[in-house]
């Protein structure tokens, strides 16, 4: 981990993909849904915009749909870590969070891996 809690991109064990979706998640203690977007994507985890303040190691639900997919990808997510991030001309306090997947199917891991390599490789075309 460097200084800011976010895992050096030597350690990661997945490719991570910049990805802009809407996702919905609620903290598991009976929350109501809320709808967020995300910053990036890998097999291992996703990274949200939040607008609350989600405690390290805070269990969500999360549902996604991954572009041109019409099913949704469900999760089971950690906050491994957040940060505050101050957004000029924004009254509202945000925060980065990586969110570990921790219960995931198989065919849901393996369509965001399918989905961030075809990405990279077009990008290096």
């Amino acid at each position: 981990m460097n200084t800011e809690g976010h895992i050096d991109k030597e350690r990661r064990r997945y490719p991570r993909l910049n990805l802009n979706i809407q996702v919905e998640y609620a903290v598991i203690r009976g929350e109501e849904a809320a709808k967020t977007q995300s910053k990036n994507i890998s097999a291992g985890g996703i990274c949200l915009i939040l607008y609350e303040d989600i405690q390290p190691d805070s269990i969500l639900e999360l549902k996604f749909y991954l572009p041109a997919d019409v099913d949704p990808i469900k999760a089971i997510g950690r906050v491994a870590w957040r940060s505050e991030i101050v957004v000029a001309n924004d009254k509202r306090t945000r925060f980065d969070a990586g969110i570990e997947f921790l219960e995931i199917s198989d065919t849901d891991r393996t369509k965001i891996t399918q989905h961030v390599f075809s990405l990279l490789q077009q990008s290096r075309e």
